[in-house]
């Protein structure tokens, strides 16, 4: 395929209404005919997270047009209503005119809304037809003039014509409807189903290609590849052209990886019901960790016989567990020396220090788990205190938590499961565990596991903030996709 594009301005209009439009005509050389046109229904695209209410704060947004959070398939011409706030929406078809004649139309949307039809099944043609300059209630069809087309829009039987809406939600209710009065007086609210042709359906097209990595070992390698649409999208991730179990998502990331994952390549094999197309290939490349271990953290929490020791990366068990390899001043002896919850946390037990005194642990050949082993540089020294401080006596009652009464042995809680989500029409797993810490301090949550009907290993570096929520999801990309929610790990298994 050959693609030259010219971008111009016209202006044009239909009735009374007009506007300036920027068309984008694209010159093609197409080696093979695209699909044919074949699902009913109304494309909904949806940008979430823009403030404002009006048209402009959509279309002038960073993620408008080519990178909504959400994409469905509505089955006739209108949105769910009450469906979130600060988001713009962008419903699209191909109208199917039943019989040729004279057609006019209505739109109604809170807040601002706008309706756009083209002189054929192409955008470039489009032309402003209506508008919603407030807002209005769920299919109010008069509550403005504008929110009317003009009378006499002339239309011509089995030819297809694009028509696009467009509505943006500051706050409070929200909504989205289109209308229209058939040549005999008939009006069909919203548009109807048979109506209508999913504008934009084809054989899945790649906006962005898999690229090459480097990685140091024992580090996590994550690929991805867009589509410029998802819906109905399958995904299938190949390592060195074998298909990997449970690489189905338009991300693959997993990890640790050693130096033997070092010159695979990978690519992900894409279908839909309309056809199917791969992915480039990608070169992962793993790089000798050559960086020593270093202590990131020594504390005491006010048990006189531990200290916990928190390394910068995992370190091996042989020498990170041997207590030899520690030494604390002022005469206190390393008893024993265990991995906390992960490979980067050990546990010290010592004979018994004085309180409110400043102790330096000294660590020697502890290493890390490189394939060719590093280790700490010698009398790695660090200093840490036994001095305690009252808690903050709020502590001693916490307040209900707003996920409800629990039975718990730790502050750290499963607080939700999604298990089973409704099912989709874009197909998206939206499947989650939700975690939270009632603590008034960070948990570190690296090496923590979920298991049984699930699996996932927390990485090294995982926190979790006092009194926070965080999300494992089953497929990232789909949860953030919906949610505007930040905090979230994942794939499980």
């Amino acid at each position: 395929m050959c693609v030259t594009s010219i971008i111009y301005m016209k202006r044009c209009c239909y009735g009374a209404v007009s506007a300036p439009i920027l068309s984008l005509v694209l010159l093609l050389c197409l080696v093979s005919p695209a699909p044919a046109q074949s699902s009913n229904g109304v494309l909904r695209e949806v940008y979430q997270n823009i403030a404002g209410g009006t048209i402009p704060d959509l279309t002038n947004a960073a993620i408008f047009p080519s990178n909504p959070t959400l994409e469905t398939i509505q089955t006739i011409f209108e949105a769910p209503n009450e469906f979130d706030e600060n988001y713009g929406q962008r419903m699209r078809a191909l109208l199917l005119p039943p019989v040729t004649g004279n057609y006019t139309f209505w739109i109604a949307t809170d807040d601002q809304g706008a309706l756009y039809l083209s002189t054929d099944a192409t955008p470039a043609t489009k032309v402003l037809i209506a508008t919603v300059n407030a807002w209005t209630s769920s299919r109010e069809w008069t509550k403005e003039p504008n929110q009317q087309s003009a009378t006499n829009i002339f239309l011509t039987a089995g030819q297809q014509y694009y028509i696009e809406a467009l509505q943006k939600e500051g706050g409070g209710g929200d909504n989205l409807a289109v209308r229209w009065r058939l040549p005999n007086g008939t009006i069909e609210e919203p548009i109807p189903n048979n109506r209508l042709l999913v504008y934009g359906l084809g054989p899945p097209v790649i906006s962005q290609q898999p690229a090459n990595l480097s990685v140091v070992e024992s580090g996590t390698a994550t690929f991805t590849v867009l589509l410029q649409r998802m819906i109905g999208s399958r995904f299938q991730w190949h390592r060195n052209g074998v298909a990997i179990p449970g690489g189905t998502n338009n991300l693959l990331s997993f990890g640790p990886v050693s130096l033997a994952d070092s010159n695979t390549t990978y690519f992900c094999g894409i279908t839909n019901a309309l056809g199917g197309t791969n992915s480039s290939s990608a070169l992962l490349t793993v790089i000798p960790d050559t960086t020593k271990p270093a202590i990131n953290t020594v504390g005491n929490l006010g048990e006189p016989q531990v200290v916990f020791v928190v390394f910068s990366e995992p370190v091996e068990a042989a020498t990170a567990t041997n207590a030899s390899n520690y030494t604390i001043s002022g005469g206190i002896t390393v008893i024993r020396a265990v991995f906390g919850p992960d490979n980067r946390t050990v546990i010290l037990t010592t004979t018994p220090m004085a309180l409110n005194t400043t102790y330096t642990l000294t660590v020697n050949n502890v290493r890390d788990r490189a394939s060719t082993p590093n280790a700490i540089l010698p009398n790695t020294q660090r200093t840490f205190s036994t001095a305690t401080s009252p808690i903050d006596i709020g502590y001693l009652a916490l307040p209900r938590e707003p996920i409800g009464p629990a039975s718990r042995r730790q502050g750290v809680v499963i607080s939700e499961v999604m298990y089973h989500p409704t099912n989709r029409v874009d197909g998206k797993n939206l499947e989650f565990v939700e975690i939270y810490n009632a603590q008034p301090w960070v948990e570190e949550l690296g090496g923590w596991r979920l298991s049984g009907a699930v699996d996932y290993v927390f990485p090294s570096n995982a926190t979790l903030n006092a009194r926070s929520y965080l999300v494992v999801a089953g497929n990232p990309t789909d949860f953030r996709s919906v949610s505007a929610f930040t905090n979230v790990f994942g794939p499980f298994l």
